[in-house]
C-alpha cells in the first residue's frame, strides 16, 4: 500500500511539473480583439440564421406551440394517473 502511494504521488509531481514547462505562451497584445472577431464572425455566418417574420410564419408557430403544449399536458396527466 505506501508503495502505490508513493508511485501515486511521484506520478502527480511529474505531470505536475511536465505541463508547467510545457506552457504555451500567447505575447501577441491583440489576442482578445481577435478572438471577439472569431466569435462575431462564427455568430453571424455559421449560427445566426434569420427569418423573415410575416403573416404565413405566426400560424404556423401556434400550430407547433399547441401541439408542444398538448403533448405536455398528455404528459402531466398520464403521470398523475399513475401516481394515483
Amino acid at each position: 500500500m505506501k508503495k502505490i502511494l508513493i508511485t501515486f504521488f511521484i506520478t502527480i509531481s511529474l505531470i505536475l511539473v511536465s505541463w508547467k514547462y510545457n506552457e504555451v505562451k500567447f505575447d501577441d497584445p491583440n489576442k482578445d480583439k481577435l478572438l471577439i472577431e472569431l466569435l462575431k464572425y462564427v455568430l453571424e455566418k455559421g449560427h445566426y440564421q434569420s427569418k423573415e417574420i410575416n403573416d404565413e410564419l405566426a400560424p404556423e408557430l401556434k400550430k407547433q406551440i399547441l401541439k408542444k403544449a398538448t403533448l405536455y399536458k398528455q404528459e402531466a396527466k398520464n403521470k398523475d394517473k399513475k401516481n394515483k
